[in-house]
């Protein structure tokens, strides 16, 4: 049962909460976010269990903290701005798809010890999984600018610098330099 929670379960909402809160049309973004939310599906049926996990607070407050862009105003204006706003999130989308096709098996929502990827970027940058959430994030505030997605995008990104700092302490508290953690 716990390994259905863990794995098969996010496996199958994670994909449907856009398509069931957001309606879509069909267009490059789109397919883009469509590719990303099976290989986050395809991730969940094939990692590997964690050798250990964070505090129960921190897990859930890493799941919420990816969860919040869900209630972002999707509604773009009409400006100059647009364009580049979709671009940004075009790179944000392509950058996380090539950090989920790099993590593979070691892919997990919540801050948890499991086998060190340090190919690709991961060669470069720690947590490249969360800026490309970031960067696609900044390009929907530029596309539908708001207060409300302004604030979205802040605690976002404050939910995922407390998320990269509770992966490090986990990994120093565990003292193995040969694992890594990823989320």
């Amino acid at each position: 049962m716990n390994r259905f929670l863990n794995n098969y379960f996010p496996a199958m909402i994670w994909p449907m909460h856009h398509f069931l809160v957001k309606s879509w049309e069909l267009n490059f973004l789109t397919l883009l976010l469509l590719a990303r939310l099976l290989l986050i599906a395809g991730c969940f049926l094939i990692r590997e269990m964690p050798k250990a996990t964070a505090p129960l607070y921190q897990r859930l407050l890493s799941r919420f903290g990816t969860f919040v862009p869900v209630i972002m105003i999707w509604e773009p204006v009409n400006s100059p701005w647009m364009i580049y706003g979709q671009i940004l999130s075009i790179i944000g989308i392509v950058a996380f798809i090539f950090t989920i096709l790099e993590l593979g098996k070691s892919f997990g929502l919540a801050p948890a010890l499991r086998t060190k990827v340090d190919s690709g970027i991961y060669r470069w940058i720690n947590n490249p999984m969360y800026v490309s959430h970031i960067i696609f994030e900044l390009g929907i505030l530029i596309s539908c600018p708001s207060i409300w997605n302004l604030a979205i995008v802040a605690i976002s990104t404050i939910f995922f610098v407390f998320r990269a700092k509770w992966e490090k302490d986990l990994i120093l508290a565990r003292g193995n330099q040969n694992s890594a953690l990823f989320a």
